[in-house]
């Protein structure tokens, strides 16, 4: 969303294909800024004035290289785009006053991530924080401070085989960093700075999450206390509020998920089983079968990812768990 709060900068998927529109909140007309793009949008977002739109492209979709992006800007009003800089493996952001960029860079061969600092035409870089790769940088972009003194991002900490994301505040000019989040998050991605400072939305989401599927928190600055705002959304697509902070811009997702039995020795000949609705979440939910020949899966049904068991003909389905978390992957003994 704009920061005035009339524009949303849409990214469409036709075919395959990406292209990259402007609508109009008030009367929803819509304009395409850029289409038909050969690669993979990573982002988008508005200068603070409202001018500009700064968009990352993967444009390296050959399987089995890196992914390296471009980031472009175009003007809201239409036009060409312009090229800003490459190597850039995150959304960019725009500081308060238009004079400087951030974003997330990739080092493979030191095995290390890097907070990047630029001026607004992509000049001067310079690294202002570096994590290694067992405490990384997530790829869903930083944010800045209202006040541009401050950087937030989301972190992958791994030790002892046990893994955590968390938010992490970085010093705009000395790169001092400071973990403020304290929960048990699997995964999260992008986020963004309430427009008083007092705290940070964040995309993540918990072992103790009822399906599954990204929530939106708001972890409080610079106490660190966390709350969870909604769920339901899906972080891949981004999240934003614009300048008066009352309205957070966010996208949901469903898919459908299909059951089907079939012979091994012929797959075509199948029987339609089940076809569950449910929030696109980031890991399998799976499906076993029992001794006699029925199926134990899980699925989502209100909100909650629970393990069900049904026969191969659809019928005879049962709930077997109800606890508040999630329970997928079932396997039977």
């Amino acid at each position: 969303i704009s920061p005035n709060g009339k524009y949303l900068a849409l990214i469409q998927v036709k075919n395959g294909v990406q292209s990259l529109y402007l609508r109009q909140i008030e009367n929803g007309n819509t304009i395409q800024l850029v289409p038909n793009i050969n690669g993979k949008f990573l982002g988008a977002a508005f200068s603070p004035r409202d001018e500009q739109i700064y968009y990352s492209v993967n444009e390296n979709l050959e399987p089995n290289k890196p992914a390296v992006s471009t980031l472009y800007k175009v003007s809201v009003l239409g036009g060409a785009s312009r090229k800003i800089l490459h190597n850039i493996d995150s959304p960019a952001a725009i500081s308060p006053d238009e004079k400087r960029l951030a974003f997330i860079r990739r080092h493979p061969e030191n095995k290390e991530t890097a907070l990047i600092l630029a001026d607004i035409e992509g000049r001067d870089e310079r690294s202002l924080a570096i994590r290694p790769s067992e405490s990384e940088f997530a790829s869903g972009g930083v944010a800045w401070s209202p006040n541009g003194k401050l950087l937030s991002a989301t972190v992958f900490q791994r030790k002892n085989q046990q893994s955590s994301v968390q938010v992490a505040v970085v010093n705009a000019e000395s790169g001092e960093q400071k973990i403020i989040s304290r929960e048990n998050w699997i995964s999260a991605g992008q986020t963004v700075w309430l427009r008083d400072g007092s705290g940070i939305l964040a995309v993540a989401y918990s072992a103790k999450s009822p399906s599954l599927n990204d929530e939106l928190w708001v972890v409080s600055y610079p106490e660190g206390e966390s709350r969870l705002v909604t769920n339901g959304i899906n972080g891949n697509y981004g999240i934003s509020l614009n300048a008066a902070t009352n309205s957070i811009v966010a996208v949901e997702s469903n898919k459908f998920a299909c059951f089907l039995t079939a012979p091994v020795d012929n797959l075509f000949k199948n029987t339609h089983v089940l076809t569950t609705i449910s929030d696109e979440s980031a890991l399998p939910f799976g499906a076993d079968w029992t001794n006699d020949g029925k199926i134990l899966y899980s699925a989502t049904e209100d909100g909650n990812a629970d393990i069900f068991t049904l026969s191969e003909d659809g019928s005879e389905r049962k709930q077997l768990t109800s606890e508040p978390s999630a329970e997928i992957s079932p396997k039977l003994s």
